[in-house]
């Protein structure tokens, strides 16, 4: 890990790379030169890479918004079913966005507007949207765990234990201040959605503070929240190091550089304090750049807003006309490209200090190549999720890739389907007017549902039809169309979807449907366990990064986090582990948390390496817990000797873990009464405690919701355990309780050695 003392006896601090790249006074020492002129060879070649793969992006961006783009019948007959000219009704749609709903047609009055059928009935049903967040709520689901990252090393001790609980805290806290699970939730998604997520940091570390009073009554600054804050930009707008597999940023071991840019206003950069040169912005040959992707900008853009014109003097001699190169006040609305470049170099190569190593840099640039911020970065800046990688591409396929194609069979399919079940309604029926006079025709046509609900007459005279040798009857000729296969689109649908969940190996169990036939128990476990193997691949993917995200955040919290540390850790800690360690205890729980708050120096969490990266569904449940301590509860119960060897106290220390694991309170606990006192204030303590145990099991009542599938197990075991504690002789120096009643089982255990339940 990179030491920032270190660095700073080097020179290679955000002060030095300010009077270098900042101010006034800076000196671009040659030796940087060719670092500047390779930064912004890598930012243009980033954007033309951009532009180039952005349709694809754009692409699946549709496809998840297929909701929006759904034309309602409603809305479209609200504007087309009134009385309105047809500039009035184009322009109606224009402002609805429907403008695919109208077509020109030609007429013997001209050409019109008139409404395209195929495209009203057009349906976009949402199945990337559908089947994504089916994979998407299961992966990361299975990782919302509490803390959400838990530190452990290679080698157990006692001192390593309380590090790696005291660090865990510490992070958990940075995790909450943040909002990591919603950083989690939307990286997930991103990896399924676009095939790739990049997590960078927004800077190299945030802090922020308030003034409070003190126990002395004095203003006193304080820290409220330090952390990483992140952003993961849409993949149309980053760009990475091509040399080396992209997978390596999680293990820092090949890809050198990354980036991504954003449109920002110039007011919003003027006013940073973080931001150097402000006024030095130029135009510049990268707004040429842009001013000739506008259409790109328009789909990737957050925003369209309007850059300044390159007509008053670009590339021009003339000092005065150079001075309209630099954006002003006045132009405060104005965009700016704002690149955040991410490059691992050695600082000695480029005059940035004496240090010969390599080390990652956060470079902000505004436009061409005007730095607004330079800094170290003692970790790798890069957090990369991977959806099923070929590490041999430049860009893989994602789940929603995979998807598309279904989605717009089934749309095609559905919409097909609409357009043919009203066509087989079509009804044409012939009128021979020289039977038939119009006014009946009219009145006819005019009748409605009256035809369904009355007597109807038509009247005809029998001697003219005599005499014209006519038929009343053949006066009205019916025609039927031929009616199209509706059942054949139906059944092509499902072929559709089948093949879309056997090429997805998603089962009709994982999205709540009926299977297709009735199925053995065999054939749902062999099922089951091909969707989980198949799941537990892509989610790898999120393992590797979460991996990579712990270490960042732990190397972090070690640079730039405060010196001081407070954790809240269990209070079975010893107070040896904590002397070794240097801390204290500051505030104690009452002994039902059986948590403490201690505070000691940051330097006493050095970690050489992080020895476990067992999160998510690798870390053990609670449940899982609970059954594994009750079974070796059940070889302690058959040996006397080892039941002896250990004692109560630690016997009844580990059924209190076991409760909580399997639902109790953290405030629950079994404790021994006390050995002290005269028989008859050991009686008066039972009293006591039976009116305690009387009060929690009414306070926690039906609250306790057991974690493990074999609670009844569990709960059989504990009773086992606790009648196994009865010694062989009857005790001399204890009492015992007659009864204890066992949270969960409802059982009374006679005889036990005496165990109260206490807060």
């Amino acid at each position: 890990m990179i030491d920032l003392n270190v660095l700073n006896k080097r020179g290679v601090t955000t002060d030095s790379l300010k009077k270098i790249f900042g101010g006034e006074d800076r000196d671009v020492p040659d030796e940087a030169m060719p670092l500047l002129d390779k930064i912004r060879d890598r930012i243009d070649d980033g954007l033309h890479w951009c532009i180039k793969n952005h349709k694809i992006y754009h692409a699946l961006d549709l496809a998840w918004d297929a909701p929006f783009k759904q034309v309602s019948p409603t809305l479209a007959n609200s504007i087309l079913n009134k009385d309105l000219d047809e500039e009035t009704v184009t322009n109606a749609v224009h402002d609805w966005g429907l403008t695919s709903m109208l077509e020109d047609v030609e007429d013997s009055k001209g050409t019109r507007k008139s409404l395209n059928i195929p495209v009203f009935f057009n349906v976009f049903v949402p199945i990337v949207r559908s089947y994504v967040t089916i994979r998407w709520a299961r992966m990361y689901n299975d990782r919302r765990q509490y803390p959400l990252f838990k530190y452990e090393m290679g080698k157990h001790t006692t001192v390593n234990k309380l590090r790696e609980e005291i660090i865990t805290d510490r992070v958990q806290a940075i995790t909450n201040s943040y909002g990591y699970n919603e950083v989690l939730k939307q990286s997930i998604f991103q990896m399924l959605h676009y095939g790739w997520c990049m997590q960078f940091p927004q800077e190299e570390w945030h802090s922020e503070k308030q003034v409070s009073i003190n126990s002395n009554g004095e203003e006193e600054e304080r820290y409220v929240r330090e952390g990483i804050r992140y952003h993961m930009p849409h993949p149309s707008r980053t760009f990475f190091d091509q040399a080396h597999r992209p997978t390596t940023f999680n293990t820092d071991s090949g890809c050198t550089f990354a980036g991504y840019w954003r449109i920002m206003r110039y007011g919003d950069i003027r006013t940073n304090k973080m931001f150097w040169n402000t006024d030095k912005i130029n135009y510049g040959k990268t707004t040429d750049l842009l001013q000739s992707a506008k259409t790109y900008l328009e789909l990737v853009s957050p925003c369209t807003m309007e850059f300044p014109s390159t007509s008053k003097g670009v590339g021009l001699l003339d000092r005065e006309k150079e001075l309209d190169r630099y954006y002003s006040k006045a132009e405060d609305d104005k965009a700016v490209l704002v690149t955040e470049y991410f490059e691992k170099i050695i600082p000695s190569e480029y005059g940035l200090g004496d240090y010969d190593y390599p080390v990652w840099f956060r470079f902000c640039l505004a436009n061409d190549d005007t730095i607004l911020h330079a800094a170290p970065i003692p970790y790798c800046p890069v957090v990369y999720y991977a959806y099923d990688p070929d590490e041999g591409r430049s860009l893989n396929a994602s789940l929603s890739m995979e998807i598309v194609p279904f989605q717009d069979q089934i749309g095609n399919l559905l919409t097909q389907y609409l357009l043919s079940v009203k066509q087989n309604l079509a009804n044409i029926t012939f009128v021979d007017t020289d039977q038939v006079s119009g006014d009946v025709i009219s009145r006819l046509q005019n009748w409605g549902e009256k035809l369904f609900r009355t007597l109807n007459f038509l009247p005809f005279s029998s001697r003219q039809q005599k005499f014209a040798q006519t038929d009343v009857r053949e006066a009205f000729n019916s025609v039927r169309f031929t009616s199209l296969d509706t059942n054949g689109i139906v059944g092509a649908m499902r072929q559709v979807i089948d093949m879309l969940e056997r090429l997805l190996v998603i089962s009709a169990q994982e999205i709540a449907q009926v299977a297709s036939h009735e199925q053995t128990a065999e054939e749902v476990r062999t099922i089951a366990s091909t969707t989980t193997t198949r799941l537990a691949f892509t989610a790898t993917g999120v393992d590797d990064a979460m991996n990579a995200w712990k270490e960042q955040l732990y190397k972090g919290l070690m640079a730039y986090g405060e010196d001081e540390v407070y954790a809240t850790i269990n209070s079975q800690n010893t107070v040896d582990a904590l002397n070794e360690l240097g801390f204290t205890v500051t505030e104690k729980d009452d002994d039902r948390s059986g948590s403490v708050r201690v505070k000691g120096q940051k330097t006493a969490l050095d970690l050489e390496t992080i020895g476990s990266y067992r999160d998510a569904l690798d870390r053990v449940s609670d449940g899982a817990m609970a059954n594994a301590l009750s079974q070796l509860y059940q070889v302690i119960i058959g040996d006397q000797e080892v039941r002896q060897s250990i004692g109560v106290d630690q016997v009844l220390d580990v059924i209190n873990q076991m409760g909580q694991m399997m639902g109790l309170p953290k405030d629950f606990k079994l404790q021994k009464i006390s050995d002290s006192g005269s028989p008859e204030q050991q009686e008066q303590m039972v009293q006591i405690a039976e009116q305690i145990k009387a009060s929690i099991m009414e306070e926690v009542g039906g609250a306790i919701q057991p974690l493990s599938e074999n609670t009844q197990q569990n709960t059989q075991a504990i009773s086992q355990i606790l009648d196994a504690l009865q010694p062989p002789q009857p005790p001399q120096e204890e009492q015992y309780d007659s009864s204890v009643e066992v949270p969960g089982g409802g059982q009374q255990v006679n005889p036990t050695p005496e165990l109260v339940e206490a807060r």
